[in-house]
């Protein structure tokens, strides 16, 4: 079931496997798929991913590649029209092929981590869900 108001729409949860709201929004997740080797000249590989839904501890995307599950990967969430972006870690908790249009789908498990804006996202989350 969801509801809408503004730009942001809320999910209720529909199956086991979904414990909180989830809001839908544009926006974009970037994620740095491998680190940057300084003194080897390398650059940090990021991809950008277009966000599905989201809530306080998580969020979907869909993404042009296929990301290892598993994987713990410094991301940014970005909004248009909100000034603030967020730098947090997240689990790679499942990836699956989108076959309509040949991307994948991927949810992450957001979790704290020093130096990270986890603190500040959660508080912005909730005020969306108030």
């Amino acid at each position: 079931m969801a509801y809408r108001w503004g730009e942001y729409s809320v999910d209720l949860p529909q199956d086991n496997q979904r414990t909180e709201e989830r809001l839908s929004s544009l926006g974009r997740l970037y994620v740095e798929i491998e680190a940057a080797v300084p003194q080897e000249g390398s650059q940090a590989r990021v991809i950008a991913c277009e966000l599905m839904d989201f809530s306080t501890n998580g969020v979907r995307v869909r993404l042009p590649e296929k990301i290892p599950q598993g994987a713990i990967l410094p991301v940014l969430l970005d909004f248009p029209g909100h000034e603030r972006r967020y730098t947090l870690m997240a689990e790679v908790r499942w990836v699956r092929l989108d076959d309509e249009n040949d991307q994948h789908i991927a949810g992450f498990m957001l979790f704290e981590s020093d130096g990270t804006a986890i603190v500040d996202w959660k508080e912005t989350v909730a005020r969306w869900l108030a």
